[in-house]
């Protein structure tokens, strides 16, 4: 395998001492009124980790907010990658699939895609109507859950489930991620079934 770039997932220490990660910190975002100046504060970060990365990296935005396609967000990313044309393809959006599927979203994401943003989607629901809006998008991307993958081995289930998205995947000619890959043997069955892509302990600790 090689290395196909990283995630940036934003946090939050609240004064109680609690840790918020991507889901729940966007939630808590929300909640607070600040889901769209938090989403444009990390598309920033994201921009700017771009500058700083080989071109060959891409970045994966793990943020899964749907402020992160607020018309404010959109139009300031697409005023960042508008002037540095070195950063199309590279960029990443982590989105859960109900988001996706809403109009007003897929409006929004086709319009970027002249800059080639990539969208990850969360928790695609099996169906035609939940795979559909995968079909619409530019360039797409499966999240495989944690749940199924630290299963894969001990669970016929779980492997099933997993394989099936890795199929729609590859269906659509889209990319898949393994989340929290830890065993090898797991790295190497899912990479057997066509994923394209994986991340957790196997590859090294967070930075």
């Amino acid at each position: 395998g090689q290395l196909f770039g990283i995630e940036l997932i934003p946090s939050w220490i609240d004064p109680q001492g609690t840790e918020h990660r991507a889901e729940s910190l966007a939630r808590t975002a929300e909640r607070a009124g600040i889901d769209v100046a938090l989403a444009q504060r990390v598309v920033a970060e994201a921009i700017g980790w771009l500058s700083e990365l080989p071109e060959s990296w891409a970045v994966v935005l793990g943020f899964p907010s749907p402020a992160l396609l607020d018309q404010a967000v959109t139009d300031y990313l697409a005023e960042q990658l508008a002037s540095r044309p070195a950063h199309g393809g590279r960029l990443w959006l982590d989105l859960p699939a109900s988001v996706v599927a809403t109009p007003g979203t897929r409006d929004r994401l086709a319009s970027l895609g002249r800059y080639q943003i990539g969208v990850l989607v969360r928790d695609p629901i099996l169906t035609p109507e939940g795979i559909d809006p995968l079909v619409d998008l530019h360039r797409a991307g499966i999240r495989i859950p944690d749940g199924f993958v630290r299963s894969f081995l001990v669970d016929p289930r779980a492997a099933t489930l997993a394989r099936a998205l890795v199929q729609v995947a590859r269906d659509l000619t889209a990319i898949s991620l393994a989340d929290s890959i830890e065993e090898f043997a797991v790295y190497v069955a899912l990479a057997r079934s066509g994923c394209t892509l994986g991340r957790g302990p196997l590859f090294g600790g967070e930075l």
